[in-house]
């Protein structure tokens, strides 16, 4: 049997910028593979991107329509076509990581003790005051959806042991490759967000551990990988879509509700 790899997976979407921070920013991590998928289509996207890591052999850059994040995840697990044994790490551009934080949430999921693997992530506020963006997710029913955040702990502390949760933030986790092709990858009908929740929620059904690990720790720009409409760094797409997927994923027990008949309802006069 071959040596297990880790491979990346970072889906861009007009955050070349911020793609190349985030990859740069892994320094001596023992990924094996990178692939980027930049799905604005713009050439000068693309282009910068190459600029940085055309000597790089280790990344690759693939451009793709815009079809959501679901099918640019699955995009780019296809071109590393992963096996039974590999470590499939999912992260958005506008996280920052360690290489180091990388390696413990992998390692995590090779020696066995789950198979979907997240850090805390903290994130600042308008006055620059630091907080909890992701720290140990939970889902707590139709009403009140998904718990980004844990209240018994202090987030930003790097001090804690792993903790089992039933919702991992797909800003950054780690995932056992035979898990993600068991499941068939991310959902894709539904565009953008909610895509973490609902593969969470199908990996729990097959008897999948999900663990937070307190002791690990990335920041998130908020609104780092959208065009910001509004003074907290939220975009005019991260509403809609927040809203109709939480709609969607709360309104059936499967969370199988046809996402077009929403998206036709909203276009109806």
């Amino acid at each position: 049997m071959s040596e297990s790899r880790i491979l990346l997976v970072m889906v861009s979407h007009r955050s070349a910028s911020h793609a190349i921070k985030a990859i740069k920013g892994l320094g001596q991590s023992l990924v094996d593979e990178i692939v980027i998928v930049e799905n604005s289509q713009l050439q000068s996207e693309t282009e910068a991107l190459s600029s940085k890591f055309d000597e790089d052999s280790a990344v690759r850059i693939i451009s793709t329509p815009n079809n959501g994040f679901g099918a640019g995840v699955n995009r780019g697990v296809a071109e590393l076509d992963p096996k039974d044994g590999d470590v499939i790490v999912v992260m958005n551009p506008d996280v920052r990581a360690s290489g180091e934080t990388l390696d413990q949430m992998v390692e995590s999921v090779r020696f066995g003790e789950a198979q979907v693997v997240a850090p805390t992530l903290v994130t600042s506020d308008a006055k620059g005051r630091m907080r909890s963006w992701y720290s140990g997710g939970s889902y707590r029913g139709p009403v009140f959806g998904v718990r980004m955040r844990m209240p018994w702990t202090k987030p930003w502390s790097n001090t804690g042991v792993p903790r089992d949760v039933s919702f991992c933030s797909g800003a950054l986790m780690a995932i056992d490759a035979k898990l993600f092709l068991e499941l068939r990858g991310l959902r894709e009908d539904l565009f953008l967000y909610w895509e973490d929740a609902d593969f969470c929620f199908r990996a729990r059904r097959l008897g999948a551990r999900l663990i937070w690990c307190p002791g690990l720790s990335g920041f998130h720009f908020r609104g780092g990988s959208s065009r910001s409409r509004s003074s907290d760094g939220r975009s005019r797409e991260y509403f809609y879509y927040m809203a109709r997927n939480r709609l969607i994923m709360t309104s059936s027990p499967a969370g199988r509700i046809d996402a077009a008949q929403i998206d036709a309802a909203e276009d109806a006069p």
